[in-house]
């Protein structure tokens, strides 16, 4: 019987997408890019929306998270 070994039976995305997607996002690479990227190094074929839909769902997080209070040095 075949079983999958990199994308598990009925598993969405690749271990690891979401963050690698997110990164590069911090880094102000684009959407597009970023698909290419992932094309590229793991042959996954992930779209520039999904990839936007990955970053839309921690958008606040990380604007919570930039627009947090220092501590004064």
């Amino acid at each position: 019987m075949f079983e999958p070994v990199i994308v598990k039976k009925r598993q969405r995305r690749l271990n690891g997408v979401d963050q690698i997607a997110v990164s590069l996002t911090a880094r102000g690479v684009t959407t597009g890019e970023i698909s290419a990227h992932l094309s590229e190094v793991s042959g996954a074929l992930v779209s520039k929306d999904t990839v936007s839909k990955i970053t839309d769902r921690i958008v606040d997080e990380m604007s919570e998270w930039m627009n947090r209070p220092l501590d004064r040095v």
